[in-house]
């Protein structure tokens, strides 16, 4: 029906998403979707996989007044506060987290510490089983090709990422008119060499949507990217067009 009750709270979507599977839950951002499978997880389970990623803790960056940003104890969680935290709700996350979080995935499930060196050594962490990590950029690929992140496409190139949408914390909770936009993602999807996070805060167009605002400047800024570092266009790309 578009909708799902959890407890006296009502989760909806912009429109009734039908029968979905997982790729198309990630892909259209479906929040009664994501909601509905966070509601058969195992609350640890859940808190857990994005402890492993890094969120709530730092990056191994170093650098002065980095954030850790925040990740609740899962044993204090209701069940609406466990549905709304699968689509981004009741977590605060810093952008490099979430591209150190993205970097686990593009590497095949090994989270790497952030460094603004070349070629020094970092500790490597195994978080995903690289199978996991591989279906979860196929899931990525699709939100580019048939989901709601088709603004991110680079010609020549194939994008996999997930865009986002979130209100902003006001005086009196969330507002319903100031909001950030995201955008996060890695290219090119079967053998990445650049990730990246765009925040877009407050954005003041009509459409404010993370793939209608972020994701244009991650495609402009990852084709010039990749051009100077003479990454090689997918010929089989090329030859469709």
């Amino acid at each position: 029906p578009g909708f799902v009750r959890v407890g006296d709270f009502t989760v909806r979507d912009p429109s009734n998403r039908g029968v979905v599977n997982l790729s198309q839950i990630v892909a259209l951002s479906s929040q009664v979707g994501i909601s509905k499978l966070a509601l058969n997880l195992n609350e640890y389970d859940v808190w857990s996989m994005f402890q492993s990623v890094g969120f709530g803790q730092g990056t191994g960056f170093g650098f002065p007044g980095e954030r850790a940003g925040y990740l609740p104890n899962h044993r204090r969680w209701t069940d609406i506060e466990r549905a709304t935290f699968a689509y981004g709700y009741g977590l605060t996350v810093t952008p490099l987290q979430l591209a150190s979080a993205y970097l686990a995935i593009a590497s095949g499930g090994v989270k790497r510490d952030i460094s603004l060196l070349n070629n020094v050594s970092v500790n490597e962490e195994r978080v995903l089983d690289k199978a996991v990590a591989d279906d979860i950029k196929l899931m990525l690929r699709a939100v580019i090709t048939e989901g709601t992140g088709v603004r991110a496409a680079v010609p020549a190139y194939e994008v996999a990422g997930k865009t986002g949408t979130v209100r902003k914390i006001g005086e009196s909770g969330y507002e319903d008119t100031a909001h950030l936009a995201f955008f996060a993602g890695m290219t090119p999807a079967e053998n990445p060499r650049l990730v990246a996070v765009v925040l877009i805060n407050e954005p003041s167009s009509k459409e404010y949507g993370g793939g209608a605002i972020a994701a244009p400047v991650f495609a402009r800024v990852m084709a010039g990217a990749l051009r100077v570092l003479n990454v090689p266009p997918q010929p089989s790309l090329v030859a469709s067009g």
